[in-house]
């Protein structure tokens, strides 16, 4: 089983994806285990309350990136995610 701890509670990536949508995230980095999961195909982090994107440059496979409904004032990192399709 692959997880990532945040604050405390453990969220099960699932079929290579995992969904942290709507958990009043505000920093991605503290999201413990994220960069560990470097097969990781989908990221669903939309509804949160993040504003700066990093700390994903690990996440090489990654083609899916959901970031609807934040409050995204700077982004950097991503040239690294050279399969990813979906950024929304």
């Amino acid at each position: 089983m692959t997880y990532v701890i945040y604050k405390g509670i453990k969220y099960e990536v699932i079929s290579r994806e995992l969904d942290l949508s709507s958990k009043n995230i505000e920093d991605i980095t503290k999201i413990k285990g994220l960069t560990k999961i470097t097969n990781l195909n989908g990221l669903n982090l939309s509804n949160n309350n993040i504003s700066k994107i990093e700390g994903l440059k690990k996440l090489v496979v990654l083609e899916k990136l959901e970031l609807s409904n934040n409050r995204i004032k700077e982004i950097s990192g991503l040239n690294t995610l050279e399969h990813l399709e979906m950024f929304n």
